[in-house]
This record gives structure tokens, C-alpha cells and sequence, in this order.
């Protein structure tokens, strides 16, 4: 064997002074396609070996030659000559950025690389993965569009298993099978934008090469959130289910799983709710990066307290070395008062969030005064209650990585998926509508549009734009009736 090419293969033609051969493969058919082999001087232990895609001597040998020439322009050009797969380029961005994610990178969270790792996987290499990368066109962006419009219409009928929290998955029709969006195409190729910057950096193509095409613009619709009068019956509803769970109505049995399922759903929903976190942040946050800040201490009532320390679970020392002081609110407030004043004159900016490597980097998030309860509701059930832990866990202590689908079967089930009236009338609710409910609810409470901002980690620009309907309102409000703006629920 020479170079790749078998003693008993048939050497049609040698050219460009040796370098490249072109040959039929031996065994094969008189009428099969000729291949060739090339190396380029001056690079060593390195060749390119393919197919003519043609029999014919003359032609092979002419597609021979214009490969070679193709490849000695490269060479002129100090650019990579072997053009590498997308799929080597996509694998090994992956890996670069699972390290800047490690690292804490700026700009790099888990959701960024959650996404990068789920297109690539799903879309990307299914679609290019031998195509080379110097070869992209502006049409090949849009032949990836197309073909993910046909997947969907191929799959668009079929039903998923989707787990409901019910001890049993649930049927439910196009539960993530949806028809991908101009938001989500625009998402593809801000994830295609980022490989193809990555190659032109570690030199796999050249910045001339990267392709040019009309970018997707997403559509500008505001995204529905919840009305009071529905988040109530959201909330109400997570929690008949807990109830359901806990006295047994459920199969005529008791199931802690089932219980503990429904009631880090319940848990999670209302976290995002009164903290306007991102799904993402609120996902990967630890039991330490919520805190109760002020004089240090976590006040919990007394039937929480009982259940974090009875049973030896805990010991009161374990919890003092772990989160500070565990305070019986019954019998702090004692002698100073009723528990029911303290509630009413605190405003929650005691509630610290920290939140590492989000969409907008790291930041502190000031939490309402609800999550005091929410954040112990969840440390009691925790079955690991360590600092470094994830917050969301299951009774295993395995990380639960998405609530998505359990939340659209509810959504589902109150008739809340779509919304029905306003002017989000036709959009679509999801987790991230917790979101929306928190900006809309605190802004009618009069918070100042730029803390309100800084606390969500976006800009002053995007709240201006996706609630402008509130800032009307709460402008009329102050038209209206401007001595009592700033007036508390319970005092108005």
C-alpha cells in the first residue's frame, strides 16, 4: 500500500507533478466510480481521498485537477486547506463553550449552552453534518428553515408521553411538537452565527467565507402573562393537587413521590412568580443563593420550624451552622406585637437572590416577601439540605431540568394555554409568562421602571416596549388620582 492507494488498485492517471492520483478501486466494476488521492507539498501526513462521483477517465481526472488547484489557492491564502465537516466544527464549539461555561465566562449560562446543545444535536448535524464549512451559502440557511417546517409537518399529528406529576404519563397532544416560529428560526441562526464566528477565530474558514443571508425577524408580539383573577386560580389549582396527593385521593393511596412532584411544581411556579426570574435562572439556582439578608436570620412559622427539626432530620446546630439563627415567629414576635404587623409592614427587599451566569451575566435579584415561605416549603422537602445544592431537586436528589411540559398540561387543564381576551388575546402562556406576571404586577404597584429593570436583569428599553399597556395605565392612574398611587393594597 502506497499513500493510501492498494498495490492492486488500477492507477488510471497521475497529475499536478505526482500529487494527485486518480484510480479505480480494486474489485470494482469496470463502470464504477473513479476516486482520486492528492497531498499538498508542504504539508505532511496529510491527504484528501474521495470519490470522482463519475466513471469516466477524462472527467474524473479533470475534477481531480480542479480540487488540487482549489486546495493550492487555500494554501496561497494561509488559510486551513483540508476544510473540516460542520459537524467537527459544531462538536468542537460545544466543547469550548461547556468550558467558558465552567469557568463562569461572561455571557455563557446553562440555559445559553443548553440551547447551543440542543440545536446542534437536533438540527444542525442531522441536517450538516459532512457538509464542509467553507462551502455555506445564504441558501443553505434557508434549505435547514425548510426542512425543519417539513419535520414538523410530518410529526406535527403524532402524541407524546408527557409525565403530569400523576404517577403515570399522561397523553397530550403536541406537548413540544410545534410549528418552529420566526422567534425560533431567528434563534437557529443566532446559534449557526456563533460556530461559523468560532471557525473564522481558530481559522477552519475565512471571514469572507461566512455567509450572508437575510435574517430571520422575530415577531414583535408581547408575550401573554397572567391576569390576577387567573394566576389565583392557577395557584389554587397546584395546590388542590398537593392536598389531592397528601390524603390519599389519588388511586385511593398516599405516594410520596406524587406529593413531592406536585409540590416543587407548586413551589417552582410560585418562585418565578414573585421573583421575575428567568426559567433558566430560577432552574440552576442553589439553596445558598437564596438568602434572607438584614440581621442574618431565617424566619420560619412554627409548624415549619417543627417539621425542619423533628424527627432528627436536622438538628437546630446543623441548621445554625448551615443558614443562621432558625427563628419561631410566633415566639420572636411575642412580646413585641401580632406576627401579622411585621408581615404587613415588610416589603421583601430582605430577600436577596443570587444569580450566577445569566442571560445578562451574574446579578443580585430582590425578592418578594412570599418566597420567605416558598424558599422554606422548599428546603423542608429538600432531601439534601446543603448549600452548594441544587435548589430543585427531586426525592432522589437529581436535578429536575425542566417543568415545561407537567406546566403546559395544567395550562391546559384551567384553560389558561392561550390567552382569551386583552392585548395579548391569541398568545400563548408558558412558564415564562410567570415572568410577565411579576413585571405587570409590580409595575402596577408603582416600582420605578429602571430598579425594576436592573432587578430583571434587562433594560429599561425592553420593559418600555413589551408593557407599555401597564405604563399607560399607571400614568392614568396617576392623572387620576395622584396622592393615592403609592398606596398599598391593604390601605386603599
Amino acid at each position: 500500500m502506497t499513500g493510501g492507494v492498494l498495490d492492486k488498485d488500477i492507477i488510471i492517471s497521475r497529475e499536478r507533478d505526482g500529487h494527485v492520483i486518480v484510480y479505480r478501486r480494486a474489485g470494482t466494476k469496470p463502470d464504477s466510480n473513479l476516486h482520486y488521492r492528492m497531498r499538498i507539498p508542504n504539508i505532511h501526513n496529510k491527504y484528501e481521498r474521495r470519490t470522482t462521483g463519475t466513471p469516466d477517465e477524462v472527467e474524473a481526472i479533470q475534477i481531480a485537477r480542479g480540487r488540487y488547484d482549489e486546495l493550492r489557492e487555500r494554501q496561497r491564502r494561509k488559510v486551513t486547506v483540508f476544510s473540516k465537516t460542520f459537524g467537527n466544527l459544531a462538536e468542537a464549539y460545544l466543547v469550548d463553550l461547556g468550558h467558558r461555561l465552567k469557568i463562569g465566562a461572561k455571557g455563557v449560562s446553562q440555559s445559553v449552552y443548553d440551547l447551543a446543545d440542543w440545536t446542534i444535536k437536533s438540527y444542525f448535524v442531522p441536517f450538516w453534518d459532512k457538509k464542509e464549512v467553507d462551502t455555506f451559502t445564504g441558501t443553505d440557511v434557508a434549505a435547514l428553515h425548510k426542512w425543519r417546517m417539513e419535520q414538523w409537518e410530518t410529526n406535527k399529528d403524532k402524541v407524546r408521553n408527557v409525565s403530569h406529576g400523576l404517577g403515570f404519563k399522561r397523553r397530550f397532544k403536541n406537548a413540544s411538537i410545534k410549528r418552529p416560529s420566526a422567534q425560533s428560526q431567528a434563534r437557529d441562526e443566532g446559534v449557526f452565527n456563533q460556530i461559523m464566528r468560532y471557525g473564522v477565530v481558530n481559522r477552519w474558514l475565512t471571514l469572507a467565507e461566512l455567509p450572508t443571508y437575510d435574517r430571520t425577524k422575530p415577531d414583535k408580539k408581547r408575550r401573554a402573562g397572567f391576569e390576577d383573577d387567573e394566576f389565583e386560580r392557577l395557584e389554587k389549582y397546584l395546590a388542590t393537587r398537593i392536598l389531592e396527593a397528601e390524603n390519599g385521593s389519588f388511586r385511593d393511596r398516599v405516594n410520596p413521590r406524587i406529593v413531592h412532584q406536585r409540590a416543587l411544581l407548586y413551589n417552582f411556579v410560585m418562585f418565578l412568580a414573585h421573583s421575575g426570574l428567568r426559567v433558566g435562572e430560577c432552574r440552576n439556582l442553589r439553596i445558598k443563593d437564596v438568602k434572607l439578608i438584614g440581621d442574618g436570620d431565617w424566619f420560619v412559622p412554627q409548624s415549619t420550624a417543627k417539621e425542619m427539626l423533628g424527627d432528627g432530620v436536622v438538628t437546630v446546630e446543623e441548621a445554625e451552622a448551615l443558614y443562621g439563627e432558625v427563628v419561631n415567629v410566633d415566639d420572636y414576635f411575642e412580646e413585641s406585637g401580632d406576627v401579622d404587623d411585621y408581615w404587613d409592614s415588610y416589603d421583601g427587599r430582605e430577600v436577596l437572590i443570587s444569580v450566577r451566569n445569566g442571560k445578562t451575566g451574574s446579578r443580585y435579584v430582590t425578592g418578594q416577601r412570599e418566597l420567605i415561605d416558598i424558599r422554606n416549603a422548599a428546603f423542608v422537602n429538600h432531601p439534601d439540605r446543603k448549600p452548594d445544592s441544587l435548589l430543585w431537586v427531586n426525592r432522589k436528589g437529581q436535578h429536575v431540568k425542566s417543568f415545561k411540559e407537567t406546566f403546559a398540561v395544567i395550562l391546559n387543564d384551567l384553560d389558561l394555554r392561550i390567552a382569551k381576551d386583552g392585548i395579548n388575546e391569541g398568545g400563548r402562556r408558558s412558564l415564562y409568562s410567570l415572568r410577565h406576571f411579576y413585571a405587570t404586577t409590580r409595575l402596577r404597584d408603582g416600582v420605578d421602571i429602571y430598579l425594576l429593570a436592573k432587578n430583571m436583569g434587562t433594560s429599561v428599553k425592553q420593559i418600555e416596549t413589551y408593557y407599555s399597556h401597564i405604563l399607560i395605565e399607571r400614568e392614568a392612574r396617576r392623572i387620576i388620582d395622584p396622592s393615592g398611587f403609592h398606596k398599598n393594597k391593604k390601605g386603599d
